[in-house]
């Protein structure tokens, strides 16, 4: 009888045990503030727009300024687009740069987007490195 407890307990920890690792290591790990250019040169998109759009679009979601204290005052604010550290506008104008050109795709946050560009980014940015 204890035998036959401890093989089943045994069995079921190894079965336990296999599973979650195999689990674990077939789904491929994805940044998700980022889209790579391995990612862009096999997306069937034209544009940088649809690409966020289709891979990551949690990137276009308005997020709350950290700055701003009122609702009013947070949706009037909206996510900055930076082309290799220029600005080039908002989220809008991501549908005139063409995905051809583009190497990488990245969300900052606004704390990390105001450190690297400054006050006025409280919504965040996209910043876009050219190949």
């Amino acid at each position: 009888m204890r035998f036959s407890a401890l093989l089943l307990c045994l069995t079921m920890a190894a079965g336990c045990a296999s599973g979650g690792a195999t689990g674990a290591s077939s789904a491929p790990l994805r940044n998700p503030d980022v889209i790579t250019e391995s990612e862009l040169v096999s997306a069937p998109y034209s544009n940088a727009y649809d690409a966020i759009q289709h891979l990551r679009p949690q990137m276009l979601v308005q997020r709350a300024g950290s700055g701003s204290s009122s609702l009013t005052q947070q949706s009037s604010y909206a996510i900055k687009v930076y082309m290799d550290g220029v600005p080039i506008g908002g989220v809008a104008d991501l549908r005139q740069i063409p995905l051809a050109g583009i190497k990488e795709i990245r969300y900052l946050g606004p704390t990390e987007a105001t450190q690297r560009f400054g006050t006025g980014n409280v919504a965040g940015a996209i910043v876009i490195r050219s190949r």
